[in-house]
């Protein structure tokens, strides 16, 4: 999915899956072979290092964040996804230049992890891809 709306790269940091273990890489459809995938690395690191490529680190909270129809995600980002359960370490959600929350309808307080994932990476695309029809219009 991360492929298909144009990221550049995955981190898998943290208590993760195995992105290379034989279901991720099915699941994957190959694109865990084309795409640049980092593992085993903890998530300060990998907050520090995405801030050295120039990233802004955007985190992903249930509630309290602005939504993500509402921010600029068209600059270089790098989108953090906590586990389904716990979410985001506090000390990660509070390290990020922006929190984002998904808008959804009263009794549901949360997606899984896969959903919020497929959301905005697809809504990073749409931004994109506008953003780059307005500066070609003539």
């Amino acid at each position: 999915m991360s492929e298909a709306g144009g990221a550049t790269g995955v981190i898998a940091s943290g208590a993760t899956a195995d992105p290379f273990g034989w279901k991720a890489l099915r699941g994957s459809m190959g694109s865990a072979l084309r795409l640049p995938v980092v593992h085993g690395i903890g998530p300060a690191d990998a907050m520090a290092e995405v801030r050295r490529n120039g990233c802004r680190v955007v985190a992903t909270v249930p509630r309290g964040g602005r939504s993500l129809y509402e921010i600029d995600v068209t600059g270089p980002i790098a989108v953090l996804i906590g586990g389904e359960g716990h979410g985001l370490a506090a000390a990660i959600v509070d390290a990020a230049d922006e929190r984002v929350s998904i808008p959804m309808a009263a009794p549901v307080d949360s997606l899984n992890a896969a959903v919020t994932a497929g959301l905005i990476v697809y809504e990073v695309r749409r931004q994109r891809l506008a953003t780059k029809t307005r500066s070609l219009t003539i």
